[in-house]
């Protein structure tokens, strides 16, 4: 599909600017999270539980503004799919900035680095998923006692001998 941007004169550029505000800003955003996430694993490993809290309750913040950031984003892409639309075909994004007349590098390198941060962000929020399962397990065992033992252990003889009266008495 052959996206005639110029036909739209300022309104295109002025969308298309928009969206690459709000792109930007997301990805400083998910930065911000990505960051906040490798904390949360230090201080896992710190067991600084009230830090903890602390940079969960700043990851809410952050993870609200990344929602509001996205609705922007998806809101303008679709301006900007709407003008490059046909009646027959709605243009997509990989559409709208891949083609001869609009190749904009600058917006698919925007995109790419959405989808690596949040690979990144998945990842490491299943690392610190399964560092606190590890470290609960870990801490239920040590609260855990074992009963003591009363008894002296049983010592081991390092050579049996055969309990049938048959066989020769290797000592005589």
């Amino acid at each position: 599909m052959a996206i005639k941007k110029k036909s739209f004169g300022n309104l295109w550029q002025e969308i298309h600017d928009q969206l690459q505000i709000s792109m930007k800003k997301e990805i400083l955003t998910m930065r911000e999270i990505l960051a906040n996430i490798h904390q949360e694993e230090i201080l896992l490993l710190g067991n600084d539980i009230k830090s903890l809290e602390q940079i969960l309750h700043e990851r809410s913040e952050l993870i609200q503004r990344l929602g509001n950031l996205r609705s922007t984003r998806i809101s303008v892409t679709s301006k900007l799919s709407k003008l490059a639309s046909t009646e027959d075909t709605i243009a997509t994004f990989d559409e709208i900035f891949t083609s001869s007349e609009t190749l904009d590098c600058e917006m698919l390198l925007l995109r790419d680095q959405i989808l690596a941060l949040t690979d990144k962000m998945n990842s490491q929020l299943k690392q610190n998923q399964n560092l606190s399962t590890k470290i609960q397990n870990h801490s239920m065992h040590e609260h855990m006692h074992l009963p003591e033992m009363t008894a002296k252990p049983r010592k081991n003889a390092i050579i049996t001998y055969p309990e049938s009266t048959s066989e020769v008495d290797p000592r005589s």
